[in-house]
């Protein structure tokens, strides 16, 4: 009785290269690819675009709330300007007020000493009502300044809050595709690298794989970076082209941001 052997291997060829709008291809050499268990790999994507995306929440949330709160400091802190600015220039008010008075005591007091004694007796009165007003002045003042203080220490807060730095650019955090091309793998069951024509030969054991693998190119000043992860088709043989077409993600710059992943 004759039973039915599952193959040993399969064997996997197939080519990395990145059509150009010119029409050409441009072919990845050295682009290390990995076979890697399918499961695995899309559950390993999932999870590191899962934290990406929140980490871009946190940022973008951090960003308004801080824009917000900036808003409401900025607000704050004008009105609090306003009331600095009116605390002190009412204690220059009181400050001119009570010189101008002080002034015309020590001048009253004066001109009584030149008044026959019997006739003072009206300038003394009379003066009496300036060093009252001279005493009222001085805790006007006494109160003005603590206003004044406190608008300033008040002030100062304020504008301190106004002044917050701002938090991280969401716009500044790692890319996903760089993300992605960092992972390990170290439960691949076969790796090989692309020869000079993108070009390679994986031989594994048989099971529901998929290629993993991450590469380069330069495009003028930048450089764009690929990350791939592509089913393997059933059967003993299977040829899996790696193309900018069924990249999983794709930046505009290996060091850029959020924005270059759309790009």
């Amino acid at each position: 009785m004759l039973t039915a052997c599952k193959p040993s291997e399969r064997v996997i060829t197939g080519q990395v290269f990145i059509p150009t709008q010119g029409g050409a291809n441009v072919k990845l050499g050295g682009v290390k690819v990995l076979a890697v268990p399918a499961a695995l790999a899309q559950q390993r994507e999932k999870e590191t675009s899962a934290a990406y995306e929140h980490e871009i929440y946190l940022a973008e949330k951090a960003t308004k709330d801080w824009q917000e709160e900036s808003d409401r400091a900025k607000q704050l802190a004008d009105k609090v300007y306003q009331a600095y600015r009116q605390s002190h220039m009412e204690v220059t008010r009181l400050q001119g007020e009570l010189e101008r008075l002080r002034t015309i005591a020590s001048n009253n007091a004066a001109a009584t000493l030149r008044i026959p004694v019997k006739s003072r007796e009206t300038a003394v009165e009379a003066n009496k009502k300036v060093i009252d007003a001279i005493r009222s002045i001085e805790m006007q003042l006494t109160e003005a300044n603590k206003a004044a203080t406190s608008a300033t220490e008040a002030r100062d807060k304020t504008a301190a809050e106004a002044a917050r730095p701002a938090p991280a650019d969401p716009m500044q955090i790692l890319a996903l595709a760089p993300r992605l091309a960092r992972l390990q793998w170290p439960e691949a069951i076969g790796q090989v690298t692309t020869d000079a024509d993108g070009k390679f030969l994986l031989r594994i054991k048989p099971g529901e794989v998929a290629l993993v693998a991450s590469g380069m190119r330069s495009v003028f000043d930048k450089t764009e970076l690929y990350f791939w992860r592509v089913p393997v088709p059933t059967g003993e043989q299977a040829e899996v082209m790696l193309t900018g077409s069924n990249a999983r993600v794709m930046t505009g710059s290996f060091t850029s941001s959020k924005k270059a992943d759309a790009e």
